[in-house]
């Protein structure tokens, strides 16, 4: 009877015997949890084509959402490359060489998305699709 509350398995566990890592969902542990009804969104979709210039050792904010805790929140950021219409999709950051670096962070009042270059970029139409989550809880 030790092993009791809400469990989720994985498709191919059976949730009777499931260990937490083959859930996909454990009471035992908390999931990371997003705050409904903030204005801006704690989590969406933003697109962005990509023309502007960005100087060498430089760079420009592509998206800033103000998150509005006392303290840094953690966050995820998910990006697609739609450039040449083949969706190469992945976890930031995105590095395209030294001419083009996005990532994303948040600090004690924003979530931001950020695009660096290290050798100079001019902007050539590049589009890029990015899908963002801010976590409400505070981090141990």
């Amino acid at each position: 009877m030790g092993d009791w509350g809400l469990k989720i398995s994985l498709p191919e566990y059976d949730v009777k015997t499931a260990t937490p890592e083959q859930c996909a969902f454990h009471s035992k542990y908390s999931s990371p949890k997003i705050a409904l009804g903030k204005d801006p969104a704690h989590f969406g979709y933003y697109t962005h084509t990509l023309d502007e210039t960005i100087p060498e050792l430089d760079s420009i904010t592509l998206l800033s959402v103000a998150h509005e805790y006392s303290y840094i929140p953690a966050s995820i950021c998910i990006v697609t490359d739609n450039t040449f219409g083949d969706g190469l999709t992945g976890l930031m950051p995105w590095y395209g060489g030294p001419w083009l670096y996005i990532y994303s962070y948040c600090d004690d009042t924003n979530f931001e998305i950020i695009a660096y270059s290290a050798s100079g970029y001019e902007g050539n139409g590049e589009i890029f699709d990015f899908k963002y989550y801010i976590f409400a809880d505070e981090g141990a």
